[in-house]
């Protein structure tokens, strides 16, 4: 049978060192304040058609269409584009942490 090892003289202190205090413990997230936070920072994939005319058709009354389709991501809320990147960071900062 193996020994345990005794326990450290500094095993208290250390606890009471490590334990965190109510002041140090995380606020509970606002609901509102969520529901914004991921309002503002959601996105969809989204597409649509480019169209352009060819320069090099041959009938210039009745030219050529080129159609390109484009794919990219956007912020969902329409709303949300109003506000900079850095104001979206300011907010979860001061409402998250």
């Amino acid at each position: 049978m193996r020994e345990l090892p005794s326990p450290s003289p500094n095993l208290d202190t250390q606890r009471e060192e490590n334990m965190t205090t109510p002041n140090a413990m995380p606020k509970k997230l606002n609901p509102i304040h969520q529901q914004i936070l991921g309002d503002l920072i959601k996105t969809k994939p989204v597409s649509w058609t480019h169209k352009s005319l060819d320069p090099e058709s041959p009938d210039p009354k009745k030219p050529n269409v080129i159609k390109t389709k484009v794919v990219g991501i956007e912020l969902a809320n329409g709303l949300a584009r109003n506000v900079s990147e850095e104001n979206v960071d300011r907010l979860a900062k001061r409402w998250v942490a």
